[in-house]
């Protein structure tokens, strides 16, 4: 029977109520929306804004944080080159925006294509790395949905590992909406939570291997509050207005090793043999377009 929880906040992609709880997380209910199926945390927290800061209370300095800050270039890398793919577009000359900059690593790779490079991130401490390692001098402290960019401002929004930590996704996506000039491209990447999920459910298998068990939505709440499957991605994008042009199984970060890599290779096979049926693979990616004001009328 379906249950509604009139108490907590309306699903952020449908506004049902109607949840099913699938997982209690550090004192924090986990729940699948009946109507879309979208994961979201519920009731919100209220320290997330302080729980993705403390992400970045690390020395940066020490070369494991360094390690870990060169371990996404290959996930950029083909981002970029399914862009170019999908699109035609490259960098060159584009106002290029990443939130949730982080140290600067993807705005190092557009500096380096003759992008110009904007990026925001919560963090204080790691938008002053990347303006004093990368040389950046156009990164902003604060939050995506209030930052003060002009409407229509750039051509390319990247948002890596950014959209489940948000407590409104689709106040996030309207607002790339809005800086977006027409035909702007967005690229996405966030947990498949079907993958997620899947590991959790197995966590008393892997914790007798002596492997690492994993939140399902990827990590605890309240540092991830929503949890996307590539259907529910698609889905919320295009609620905000945009044209999904792919949603598809991305690179995991080097970091992870040979294990990862043989994972990532099983999981989108899997995915590709079941034509999508069974699509574990662990992390998705997707871009979207801006439609022109006239395709709109």
């Amino acid at each position: 029977m379906a249950k509604f929880h009139e108490s907590v906040e309306p699903c952020a992609l449908c506004a049902s109520q109607e949840y099913k709880k699938v997982a209690i997380e550090a004192g924090h209910d986990i729940f699948r929306c009946r109507r879309c199926g979208l994961v979201q945390v519920r009731p919100l927290p209220r320290e997330t804004s302080d729980s993705n800061k403390s992400y970045w209370q690390v020395d940066f300095d020490v070369p494991a944080i360094q390690e870990a800050r060169l371990g996404s270039q290959l996930v950029y890398s083909y981002g970029l080159r399914r862009l170019k793919e999908l699109t035609g577009a490259t960098l060159a000359g584009q106002n290029v925006l990443d939130v949730g900059c982080g140290m600067g690593l993807f705005l190092e790779i557009a500096k380096g294509q003759a992008a110009n490079p904007y990026g925001i991130d919560i963090a204080g401490s790691a938008a002053q790395f990347a303006e004093t390692h990368v040389g950046i001098d156009t990164v902003k402290v604060g939050a995506f949905e209030t930052a003060d960019f002009p409407a229509g401002y750039f051509q390319l929004i990247t948002g890596w590992n950014v959209l489940e930590h948000t407590s409104a996704p689709g106040r996030w996506l309207a607002k790339a909406y809005r800086l977006l000039a027409d035909d702007g491209l967005l690229l996405i990447k966030v947990p498949n939570v079907r993958f997620s999920a899947l590991m959790s459910k197995l966590a008393p298998v892997t914790r007798a291997l002596g492997l690492a068990t994993m939140s399902y939505i990827a990590t605890r709440p309240p540092l991830h509050l929503y949890g996307f499957s590539p259907n529910t991605l698609r889905k919320i994008l295009e609620a905000a207005g945009f044209e999904v042009l792919t949603v598809e199984g991305a690179p995991v970060r080097e970091s992870w090793g040979i294990k990862g890599a043989i994972l990532e290779h099983l999981t989108k096979f899997l995915a590709r043999l079941t034509g999508g049926l069974l699509d574990y693979q662990v992390v998705i990616m997707a871009v979207a377009r801006k439609r022109k004001t006239d395709e709109l009328a």
